[in-house]
């Protein structure tokens, strides 16, 4: 198991690191993401048959159809949703990413790590699946200086998080709400995990 953090640089580093230490025969890739679908709960799995890369629009596109084989076998464990990934090149407002490139896309979700990972597994012939747990609606936007309580790597620092909430006390609020939700959004995470392994 390998936490890449946050961004697209660090996931391509954590990759590199996987396959000069290891040899995988397939790759789950969990995390959490930004609905960009109406009615979405926090917690709700999105399972990705296709990943896009988001920069001024839509750079690349990923065709994932084996990751359904693999899905719809932990349906009958979960409950899971085919969707789509959007991965962002930079931390954009949801209002930025635009209605138009989601049109017609099934339950879009956006994160900053997915594709490249995925584009990884592909390259190389590897089984690959993403799941993705919500932990923020289509209609709410996580201030961008909650983003800053990370270092260069991507990780969490509690110092840094001090930090910010010291300068900006009406963030406390925001911060435990999304802290209450990424936990509700681990544990679906992990009945993802547990379900993935019965499969195999």
């Amino acid at each position: 198991m390998i936490q890449t953090g946050i961004g697209l640089k660090n996931a391509e580093a954590a990759l590199k690191y996987i396959f000069e230490e290891h040899r995988p025969d397939s790759i789950l890739s969990i995390g959490f993401g930004g609905a960009l679908y109406s009615g979405a709960e926090i917690g709700d799995l999105v399972w990705a048959s296709k990943v896009f890369l988001v920069n001024n629009g839509i750079a690349e596109t990923i065709e994932l159809p084996e990751s359904g084989k693999t899905a719809s076998r932990m349906s009958g464990r979960i409950k899971i949703r085919e969707g789509t990934i959007l991965t962002l090149v930079r931390r954009m407002k949801k209002s930025g990413i635009g209605n138009e490139m989601c049109k017609g896309l099934p339950f879009p979700v956006c994160d900053m790590e997915t594709f490249a990972v995925a584009k990884g597994a592909v390259e190389r012939g590897l089984s690959f699946l993403a799941v993705r747990s919500i932990t923020d609606r289509a209609e709410e936007e996580i201030p961008h200086e909650l983003f800053e309580v990370v270092d260069e790597t991507g990780t969490y620092r509690l110092s840094r998080a001090l930090s910010v909430l010291l300068r900006k006390p009406y963030l406390i609020t925001q911060s435990m709400k999304l802290g209450m939700r990424s936990k509700t959004a681990a544990g679906r995470l992990w009945l993802s995990v547990k379900s993935f392994i019965e499969t195999l």
